[in-house]
């Protein structure tokens, strides 16, 4: 397993996977204010059976089966074992019974076809070497006239809670750029592209608005910066930089991060889409 969707299958299945685990409340945090949008597009609603598309370690799985009552049911699916080990070992510990998770590539799942009338995802959906595969694959799970609700990534430079950082590290590091659409957590930046990977799966009715969030980053500027250092795509360069380079891009980012402080903590602007359909 898989067959598709190898590279993203083994990043996240390895070191990367468990990290996010590891640091699961960091993420929470970051995104907390995230999924309500998505949810709301998506029609979640009380009584209704929803599939939550690269779900992760299961918080917006758990909200959803939360909302949609015990009339309703949700399915988590993700290609992260660690992230699914811990989904389920969250809802077992939470005594949540209308949700359940699986560990799957999306591209080739085995949905039930027309059995949920929402899907919904934050986040999780910019991950596959075939996107019209796994959105024409939702779209068999999903009953005629259900929704898709959806939100990702604008461009990187409008996201500069993570850009810049990166921006930072690039003038001290090797960082070469992935290839424009590969996936990854920017490959739906722009708007036509999504449109017509929708399109070309079936959708209808397609809706793709901007929307502008804070993340925050960190309770203080310390945090923040540690996050920046030790969680980000770059991180693992350091392991291999020339004696010295990891404090000066801690200290550039430092500078960087003050500027956003708050009471609240470390808040920075984002850019996301948010995105539904009918099916």
């Amino acid at each position: 397993m898989p067959d598709q969707n190898t590279p993203q299958f083994e990043n996240w299945n390895g070191p990367h996977g468990e990290k996010w685990v590891a640091n699961r409340d960091v993420f929470d945090r970051q995104l907390a204010s995230h999924g309500g949008p998505a949810m709301e597009a998506a029609g979640i609603a009380p009584g209704i059976h929803a599939i939550d598309i690269g779900c992760g370690f299961g918080t917006t799985s758990l909200e959803i089966a939360n909302h949609v009552g015990a009339n309703g049911s949700v399915l988590g699916v993700d290609f992260s074992k660690p992230m699914i080990n811990e989904a389920k070992f969250r809802a077992t510990e939470a005594g949540i019974e209308n949700l359940r998770f699986d560990q799957a590539d999306v591209q080739s799942y085995d949905f039930k076809p027309g059995s949920a009338d929402a899907l919904f995802s934050r986040y999780g959906v910019m991950f596959y070497d075939d996107p019209v595969m796994a959105f024409s694959n939702m779209r068999e799970g999903l009953r005629q006239g259900g929704r898709i609700g959806f939100i990702c990534w604008r461009r990187g430079d409008e996201n500069v809670w993570m850009s810049g950082p990166t921006k930072i590290a690039a003038r001290h590091l090797e960082l070469p750029p992935p290839p424009a659409g590969s996936p990854g957590m920017f490959a739906f930046a722009q708007k036509d592209r999504i449109d017509k990977i929708l399109s070309q799966s079936g959708f209808k009715d397609i809706s793709i608005t901007e929307l502008d969030l804070t993340v925050n980053v960190g309770p203080n500027v310390d945090t923040a910066v540690q996050n920046a250092m030790t969680l980000a795509p770059w991180a693992q360069a350091l392991s291999s930089a020339t004696p010295g380079t990891g404090e000066k891009i801690s200290a550039e980012i430092r500078r960087a991060m003050s500027e956003h402080e708050t009471a609240d903590g470390v808040t920075i602007p984002s850019a996301s889409w948010l995105v539904s359909a009918q099916g």
